[in-house]
């Protein structure tokens, strides 16, 4: 399992890992798309940011009662409610992070990500605890190879 905020590369660093590993890779925002018909942002921007945490947990239920998986979780969801257990009773979680400057190059702003305004700087801190219960901790300073290959030595380890 795969945690940060946004833009640390989740979807990126899973979609390489999960072939390294033989499992399938599930990005979490992907498949909540593609069972509503239409993006996070209109979701959130339609029905506000609740009714996007309650697709996302009925998301997370049917990838948790499946097979082993290589998940992308949206930055927020292991911010919710017993969700950080979850993950870890059903296998590794890494907490992948950056600098708040870094992740912005990356985002590109609010336009891109509904959540990403003036308060992100505050969104960011109060997450950090909850991804700070990962099993471990790895910077995406670097490039993807670079983490992925961080993730698998210690899963080898």
């Amino acid at each position: 399992m795969l945690v940060g905020f946004m833009g640390v590369g989740k979807s990126t660093v899973g979609s390489t890992l999960a072939p390294r590993l033989g499992l399938p890779f599930v990005d979490l925002d992907d498949l909540i798309v593609q069972r509503e018909g239409r993006s996070v942002a209109d979701i959130i921007r339609q029905e506000g940011e609740a009714a996007f945490r309650r697709l996302e947990a009925e998301a997370l239920d049917t990838v948790l009662s499946g097979p082993p998986v290589v998940l992308a979780c949206g930055g927020g969801a292991p911010c919710q409610r017993g969700t950080m257990n979850r993950l870890k009773q059903f296998g590794h979680v890494v907490h992948l992070f950056a600098p708040i400057e870094l992740l912005q190059g990356r985002v590109g702003g609010a336009q891109s990500r509904p959540l990403w305004d003036e308060s992100v700087e505050a969104l960011h801190a109060s997450r950090q605890a909850h991804y700070e219960r990962a099993h471990h901790q790895v910077d995406v300073s670097g490039t993807a190879e670079q983490v992925v290959e961080q993730i698998w030595r210690w899963l080898d380890a």
